[in-house]
């Protein structure tokens, strides 16, 4: 799409301009293998869900999918189940927010020697921002507030932390209602169309604590939030509990409200700036530090 590409990576979801109108389409790509090896059929309705939740962070409305379904062996009885699970997930969630499967193509035989790939669906999924100049992106502005859509539980089973920490693939992908993935997702378009947010991001991969991250790394600007609840700190931090979306806005107070009415859980987390990211009691990191981290991955791997 060239010139009319409106937001490249490191956001949420590409957003391409549709030329000669004021309209643009966000273009999202999502799948979690571990999620999908611990329950094929919860982890597939997930991978549908994070996408619409992460076209819907730029403000779009998601309108359907596409699909990639790899796959080990379907001659073995156990992988020929993931797949009809998997499948049978990527249904299920698509009739309850109204995404209709366009097409895609199905990968087999991944495996090496005895060993297979985790069962790895991946949706594509495409949103209408019926107005391109109301996108969102992930970078906050400084001096707004943080308010955060949706509940954060101790679920930490597949996840990022438990991975990384400890090694550890068990337990179960975190709970998912489908019901209430759409309300958040009408919800945050709303406060798109109606400006009343400056910024989205979806809470995935490493939960809050990476979210919150890659938002300063975005915008540079670091944030003081406290934490709210009666969890541990690590389950606060890292839990990837699902249909969560972290937003800005100048005043929190509409979007609670907007909250309150649509449904969905919220509360308000801190506010943005300086060059920090302080979360009370547990961690306070340069926002410049992050970035490093951040930016010098890769490398380091490659060196």
């Amino acid at each position: 799409m060239q010139h009319n590409t409106l937001e490249g990576p490191g956001g949420d979801a590409a957003v391409l301009r549709i030329e000669g109108t004021p309209r643009a389409l966000a273009i999202s790509t999502d799948g979690n293998g571990r999620w999908c090896r611990l329950d094929p059929r919860l982890g597939a309705q997930h991978a549908v869900a994070e996408a619409a939740r992460n076209v819907a962070c730029t403000g779009a409305r998601p309108v359907a999918i596409t699909n990639c379904l790899n796959f080990g062996n379907p001659e073995h009885p156990d992988v020929m189940w993931q797949f009809a699970e998997a499948v049978a997930g990527i249904g299920e969630a698509c009739r309850a927010l109204g995404t209709p499967v366009t097409g895609g193509n199905v990968s087999f035989y991944n495996q090496t020697a005895e060993t297979q790939i985790h069962p790895t669906p991946v949706i594509g999924m495409v949103g209408v921002l019926e107005d391109a100049s109301k996108r969102l992106g992930i970078g906050w502005a400084a001096d707004h507030d943080v308010v955060l859509l949706g509940e954060t539980r101790a679920e930490l089973g597949g996840s990022e932390w438990a991975w990384v920490a400890h090694e550890h693939l068990g337990g179960t992908p975190p709970a998912l209602d489908l019901d209430s993935e759409r309300r958040l997702l009408d919800l945050v378009a709303t406060l798109a169309e109606g400006e009343f947010i400056g910024s989205a991001h979806d809470c995935s991969d490493g939960g809050l604590a990476v979210a919150l991250a890659e938002c300063a790394i975005s915008s540079g600007v670091g944030a003081v939030v406290e934490p709210g609840g009666d969890l541990a700190p690590h389950e606060w931090l890292f839990s990837e509990s699902s249909s969560r979306v972290i937003v800005t806005a100048p005043r929190a107070e509409a979007v609670i409200e907007m909250a309150k009415a649509a449904g969905v859980p919220s509360i308000s987390l801190g506010r943005t700036g300086g060059a920090r990211l302080e979360i009370s009691g547990m961690l306070e990191v340069p926002v410049a530090d992050l970035a490093a981290a951040f930016e010098g991955a890769l490398p380091r791997l490659l060196s």
